[in-house]
């Protein structure tokens, strides 16, 4: 039996597209040493120059029929659909690091106070790095809300177990699964993923799209478009078996500091 081309035959996972080469070390170097010299960062503004709006989701849930999107941060979201809370790649630490004393830093505050948060249904992810994965925000989350279903790529659902998830779906690209009505498809993205050295590519990433009777909507957190993945004509024709109204959550944001 054949494995998908997106699974390394050793295990793990790939970007199976002609364009995905894996850069290394080496490339990482170039970057720091060549390219960031020839083409220095603008300098960033005073955190003080963004204005923070009031968050205007409905509480305790919106009416099936409608819908809302909140930015909590880089790609953090509150969306509000089919009646449901869905977190999307939640982060509420100072920092995207395995560690709080250093490490990216949080730009601004998130976009709502932790506490201030509706009853979440439903968390979903796109991969395990530290910016959309944190460890401290799984575990309160699962605290606060231990009833919210999981949605992870492959790979991922063991780290969310260990900090207190309970309802976990892990998927592969394609697969599907379902909250009180409304349907998610785990879709193909191009990137990679790993938390330490040595243990590159060996959980999926992913984009999700999401579909409910009344709301259709399709929300892909991917880091590139579909048309720069070069996708098969039977991935063409599976992403418009999707089509619906859709947002791009890319990544925003700088590295020395994250929003």
């Amino acid at each position: 039996m054949s494995i998908p081309s997106h699974h390394r035959p050793e295990g793990g996972f790939r970007n199976p597209w002609p364009s995905a080469a894996m850069h290394g070390f080496l490339d990482f170097l170039k970057w720091t040493v060549v390219e960031r010299r020839r083409n220095p960062r603008r300098t960033d503004p005073d955190p003080g120059v963004f204005t923070r709006a009031d968050p205007s989701y409905l509480t305790p849930r919106a009416d099936p029929e409608q819908f809302t999107l909140t930015w909590i941060g880089h790609t953090s979201f509150l969306m509000q659909i089919a009646g449901l809370n869905v977190l999307l790649d939640p982060i509420w630490s100072d920092r995207a690091s395995p560690v709080q004393f250093a490490g990216p830093r949080r730009w601004v505050p998130p976009g709502i106070e932790f506490d201030r948060l509706p009853p979440i249904d439903a968390v979903v992810l796109s991969h395990d790095h530290y910016d959309h994965l944190d460890s401290t925000t799984v575990s309160r989350i699962a605290n606060r809300y231990p009833a919210a279903v999981w949605n992870a790529p492959l790979g991922v659902g063991g780290f969310l177990k260990q900090r207190g998830a309970r309802d976990i779906n892990e998927r592969d690209w394609w697969e599907q699964s379902s909250v009180a009505g409304l349907k998610l498809t785990c879709v193909p993205a191009q990137h990679f993923s790993g938390r330490t050295l040595g243990k590159r590519n060996r959980t999926l990433w992913s984009g999700w799209t999401f579909a409910h009777a009344i709301t259709p909507f399709s929300l892909p957190v991917i880091l590139r478009s579909i048309r720069s993945l070069q996708p098969s004509p039977n991935d063409v024709d599976r992403f418009r078996s999707q089509s619906c109204p859709s947002v791009r959550t890319n990544h925003a944001g700088s590295w020395g500091q994250y929003t």
